[in-house]
């Protein structure tokens, strides 16, 4: 049960970054098509979107790291403690 929440969210996660990968392509092909200023802003403000996003996950993967590399020499020396 578990295993299927973490990759639906991990689908979710990936949904949004295509989301923001297609609007950027179909908005940058349409401004440059039609030679649109507003549709190229709209379409960079989406590749914004795109490593905000990217940048938000990637902190949060690192954190999640540095707690499992604290969490494990706190094992390690509760665990060389006790013998």
């Amino acid at each position: 049960m578990i295993l299927t929440i973490v990759y639906l969210l991990i689908a979710l996660l990936f949904f949004f970054y295509s989301l923001y990968l297609y609007q950027f392509g179909s908005r940058i092909k349409k401004g440059m098509y039609l030679n649109s200023e507003e549709e190229t802003t709209l379409a960079f403000s989406k590749l914004k979107l795109f490593f905000k996003l990217w940048g938000i996950i990637t902190i949060i993967i690192i954190l999640f790291y540095v707690l499992i590399f604290v969490i494990t020499i706190a094992g390690g020396i509760l665990g060389a403690s006790r013998m």
